[in-house]
């Protein structure tokens, strides 16, 4: 770490208000030296003559530093100056017609001139040439609407109108003799007041010329030409000089710039900062940024240098790429920090939200499938070892950074990317990425490259879960059958692409076109299905029903048995087991409950088959509560729903008595259980308007039978009224006084179906 010194404190101290401070541009240091310079020229403006007008010029392109010498020269005028001087600053990129523009610029003006306790008549005369100027804007502008052009008609006649009634202004003002006043006649008598006057120097500052349009350029310099020859009116303008003599173009016949010199008698311009300079303020941002979070910077000055070479300097080119992108790096190191403690890589993140900041497409593609080692090894489009991936190669050409820019980024940053374009880096003779690059080995721990942690990089980003077309074509290529599809599908789950891959599915049969593909594409979701049904995103479950309805109807008919045999009696996991066997039961006419929706198109098998392997799933179901995999958690309870709709309340009541028997389950699974029936019929009878009410005691008694309705779905009176005997009610089970009335309903004998009510019957 470099000593610790007065200085270094001043320059830590204006980085952090540029990086927090996004528009205070004039309390930036100037490490840039050009105090001077702002000094001379702010002590020329303060003894501006009186009997003459002057045009000065400060030119340089966007993010040369413009803005920085304005914002200081005026300082140091209103500081030292301001007796000598009224400063008057214009910005007319910020409004948004030409005719604006002039109301802006002369009222602007004639409130400086009255400050500046300008005489009466002055005003009059300034007052006239507004005038003039607004009304000949708006009958041109009139006229030029209205002819050729009938949807303009109205606009045109309303601009029209306008253009009357400043006419009719310009009558009431005729001089006394009779004749009119023209243009020349008032700018004559303004000529004369503004002399015999005794206010000061007034100096126009217009900033951001450049950002106008070319007709709005023009209009401004008519406005300047008209009037830089008054006495005591000055002006200053800020711009890009190309741009602003390119709009002058159609005034000059295509020569907009010596048009410009004729008006500007003092002209300056303002050279772009050096890469070296521009490096220099990136990397003391950074240092700042490194100490803030308890990092050494000379740890990554290495590094800094190869991303330097390798794209940055490429695309951070000025000053105001350096402090937006350093702005959008501190920002994101807030958001992906834990008590003062980065999550990532801090050069990894700058490189990035280059990406993010300077080539938003580049960055979604890399958002959406980040390159990491493991599946730059296995992805990626490559036939041959030796061959690149056409895939990166798109990315390159594609890039706005340019060629050079984003293939260093990419494999700056995703070092396994190198050995994928090594072809394309010889052919493009882009030398400086064969000297600079990182070792696979050498990946720091909390890199983008690390697949454990390219997510958090994108945490900010939605496009992020936008599913990549060339994770679909991978996923063609993988064997059905084998483990890499199941790790595959989980892959898919924890990227948030699921969704969007069952649709695709769904609706395009060449990425699982035959039925034995569908078969071993089936078996996988199986053994992936129950951790689909532990998400808190329930969309996400019913996508794996809606994939798993359409890949049956894909298996040949007489395959099916053998399909959902193998399912039930070979698959740990027992989700897509019980829908499958729900599903078949209810298009073979023998489901255990007659208000059971499927939307399914599942075709039906013989019942003396789905009895068979109901059957043999209560053991598979027993072995997985057993290991926890199965009602593991209160919100998993609902899944007995399914249990009980697929093999009924018999089968479901030995894998209950199995539970109760085992020492090593708690028996607040069952309460689990009791806990999802109470909150289902609650939420049925609540969400049709019934019984909403549940104070009286007519009420909990309904509510109490339509309980122990839903609770025969699963096992007999018997069992629930010796498990409510035996067992106490969970600490957490909520409302008590709910369940009071619940225990002393289910310790009378269940209530016979006539005698609920038939609009409350669930």
């Amino acid at each position: 770490m470099r000593a610790v010194n007065k200085s270094n404190f001043e320059v830590e101290d204006s980085l952090a208000r540029w990086i927090d401070s996004a528009d205070s541009v004039e309390s930036a240091p100037d490490f840039l030296g050009r105090t001077k310079f702002v000094k001379t020229l702010a002590n020329a403006f303060g003894r501006l003559p009186k009997d003459r007008s002057t045009v000065t010029g400060v030119f340089g392109p966007w993010g040369s530093g413009k803005t920085w010498i304005l914002e200081n020269m005026v300082e140091t005028l209103s500081k030292e100056y301001s007796n000598a001087v009224q400063v008057c600053r214009f910005s007319p990129w910020e409004l948004k017609s030409s005719d604006q523009i002039l109301f802006e610029f002369f009222k602007l003006v004639e409130s400086e001139l009255s400050q500046g306790n300008a005489p009466v008549d002055l005003l009059e005369v300034w007052k006239d040439l507004e005038e003039l100027f607004l009304a000949g804007a708006v009958t041109s502008t009139a006229a030029a609407l209205a002819s050729g052009n009938e949807e303009f008609g109205v606009v045109g006649a309303l601009l029209g109108f306008l253009g009357d009634i400043f006419g009719k202004a310009k009558k009431s003002r005729e001089r006394a003799d009779g004749k009119r006043k023209t243009l020349q006649s008032v700018k004559l008598k303004l000529e004369e007041k503004l002399r015999e006057s005794e206010i000061e120097p007034i100096l126009i500052v217009i900033d951001d010329l450049d950002r106008l349009t070319h007709e709005e350029i023009c209009m401004m310099i008519r406005l300047l030409n008209t009037t830089a020859n008054m006495p005591k009116l000055h002006y200053v303008i800020f711009g890009d000089r190309l741009q602003i003599a390119s709009a002058l173009n159609t005034l000059a016949g295509g020569n907009g710039d010596r048009y410009l010199e004729k008006l500007v008698q003092n002209s300056f311009q303002v050279p772009e900062p050096g890469e070296s300079q521009i490096r220099l303020r990136l990397w003391e941002g950074l240092e700042s940024l490194f100490r803030k979070y308890g990092e050494s910077p000379q740890d990554f000055a290495k590094r800094f240098g190869e991303y330097w070479d390798n794209f940055i300097r490429l695309r951070v080119i000025n000053l105001r790429d350096c402090y937006r992108l350093l702005r959008t790096t501190s920002f994101h190191c807030e958001a992906l920090s834990n008590d003062s403690t980065l999550n990532v890589d801090l050069l990894d993140l700058l490189g990035i939200d280059l990406l993010r900041v300077f080539d938003p497409e580049l960055y979604h593609q890399i958002a959406t499938g980040p390159p990491t080692y493991l599946w730059g090894v296995k992805n990626y489009g490559l036939t041959r070892e030796e061959e690149d991936s056409k895939y990166f190669v798109l990315l390159v050409e594609s890039s706005s950074l340019g060629k050079a820019a984003a293939c260093g980024a990419l494999i700056s940053l995703f070092p396994c990317v190198r050995s994928r374009l090594k072809n394309y880096i010889e052919e493009n003779q882009l030398g400086r990425l064969r000297r600079y690059h990182r070792r696979d080995s050498e990946i720091g721990p909390l890199a983008v490259a690390q697949e454990s942690r390219a997510e958090i990089y994108f945490r900010l980003d939605l496009s992020g879960a936008d599913l990549p077309e060339f994770e679909v074509r991978n996923l063609t290529q993988v064997r059905f059958e084998s483990q890499d599809l199941v790790e595959r599908l989980r892959y898919f789950r924890t990227k948030g692409w699921f969704n969007q891959l069952s649709a695709r599915i769904r609706s395009d049969t060449s990425i699982v076109e035959s039925s034995q593909a569908s078969k071993e594409f089936l078996f996988a979701l199986a053994c992936v299905a129950d951790e689909f049904d532990e998400s808190v995103d329930d969309y996400e479950f019913m996508s794996v029903l809606s994939l798993t309805d359409v890949l049956v109807e894909r298996i040949t008919e007489s395959e099916r048995e053998g399909v959902l045999r193998h399912i039930v009696e070979e698959c740990p996991a027992v989700t897509l087991s019980l829908s499958l066997l729900e599903g078949f039961r209810v298009a073979s006419g023998c489901s255990f409950s007659n208000g059971l929706k499927f939307d399914g198109h599942i075709a039906p098998i013989s019942v003396d088959l789905i009895e068979e392997l109901s059957d043999s799933v209560v053991p598979v179901v027993s072995k997985a509560i057993f290991h926890n995999r199965f009602l593991s958690t209160r919100r998993q309870a609902s899944r007995c729903y399914r249990l009980a709709h697929a093999l009924g309340p018999q089968r479901t009541a030995q894998v209950l008595e199995k539970m109760l028997e085992n020492e090593r389950i708690d028996e607040e699974k069952i309460w689990y259980l009791v806990e999802a029936i109470v909150s289902n019929v609650m939420l049925n009878t609540r969400g049709r308007g019934i019984l909403n009410d549940l104070d009286s005691p007519d009420s909990l008694q309904i509510f109490g039978n339509l309980v122990n309705k839903d609770l025969a779905q699963f096992a007999s009176e018997g069992f629930w009224k010796a498990f409510y005997k035996e067992s106490d009610v969970p600490s957490w089970f909520e409302p008590k006084e709910l369940v009071s009335a619940l225990l002393q309903t289910l310790n009378n004998s269940l209530m016979p179906v006539d005698t609920v009510p038939r609009e409350v019957v669930v």
